[in-house]
């Protein structure tokens, strides 16, 4: 519950995390210390490592680093951890209990849980038809993006006030998702295959025989297509509240009485998003915004 009080921002322009908790002074930490993939060699100290972090013809020459192996629920990856373990000391501070904040090193590859059917091509990540595959993760657990709809967060609020599980409203965040989605029916969702995210945008005109532009933007739609490879299995972490920490909530005893799915509890989908080699949207695929529009296919459901 005490990590739910740990706030973090994330700035790309300066290239920073920023954490802030209660009674400390924000904590700013670099995004990206280096570039290359960290090599262990064997020191008197266990396993260290040593990696060039210059960037933009600056930083720390010979920066030296401590590489260990970190439990990703029931996986492992490669990760990396500054030495001198500054973050840590901060959220021993807040948390009352040793810490180290890790980089990962090399991204892992997971084995899909329980896949959907994609494409013919065998698109995103490794999955084919039978949806059985992998896919390259970080620290999530198990999948890239998480997407939660606003009307079935809001069906299953009311749910719980009509048994009496719950005073208020709970609200999209005790769920953690990165895409909340608006507009759809309850539970629309599961019936997704894959979606896309698309908006309207202009290019900067039309070519003349030189080369140059005429100036006439072109209006055309830009798309994010990503696979749906399954909803997303709920824990008690959906018991803490994230504003107080509190746990005292009875939310997954009330998904449990009518989400169930192969004796799982789930709520949202998980997503994958699909590349394709030589597609014009590369820059794109980059970045998404408030108020892009979702296109779902639909599948055969749960």
């Amino acid at each position: 519950p005490k990590m739910s009080q740990i706030y973090p921002h994330i700035d790309f322009e300066k290239g920073t995390l920023t954490l802030t908790a209660k009674g400390e002074d924000p904590l700013v930490i670099p995004l990206r210390e280096g570039h290359s993939i960290v090599t262990a060699t064997k020191s008197g100290r266990g396993v260290m490592a040593s990696r060039s972090s210059e960037q933009n013809g600056e930083g720390k020459n010979g920066s030296e680093l401590r590489l260990r192996e970190t439990r990703v629920c029931t996986s492992n990856c490669q990760t990396f951890e500054e030495a001198a373990n500054e973050p840590g000391v901060w959220l021993e501070r807040v948390l009352g209990q040793p810490c180290s904040l890790v980089r990962i090193n090399t991204p892992r590859r997971a084995n899909t849980r329980r896949g959907r059917k994609v494409d013919a091509r065998g698109a995103g990540g490794g999955n084919n038809r039978d949806g059985i595959g992998q896919q390259q993760l970080a620290f999530a657990n198990e999948g890239q993006f998480l997407l939660v709809s606003e009307s079935s967060v809001r069906s299953v609020s009311e749910r719980m006030v009509e048994m009496k599980e719950a005073e208020r409203a709970i609200t999209y965040q005790r769920f953690r998702p990165n895409f909340v989605v608006s507009g759809l029916p309850d539970f629309h969702e599961d019936k997704w295959l894959r979606v896309a995210f698309e908006r309207e945008s202009c290019s900067g005109g039309d070519k003349e025989e030189d080369g140059s532009s005429n100036g006439t933007p072109k209006k055309g739609k830009r798309s994010v297509p990503m696979n749906v490879i399954g909803p997303c299995v709920r824990c008690q972490m959906v018991d803490i509240d994230p504003k107080s920490g509190d746990r005292k909530s009875k939310l997954l005893r009330t998904l449990a009485s009518f989400r169930k799915t192969e004796n799982k509890i789930v709520f949202g989908v998980l997503l994958e998003q699909v590349t394709h080699t030589g597609e014009d949207n590369a820059d794109f695929l980059k970045i998404l915004s408030v108020g892009d529009r979702i296109r779902p296919f639909l599948g055969g459901g749960r």
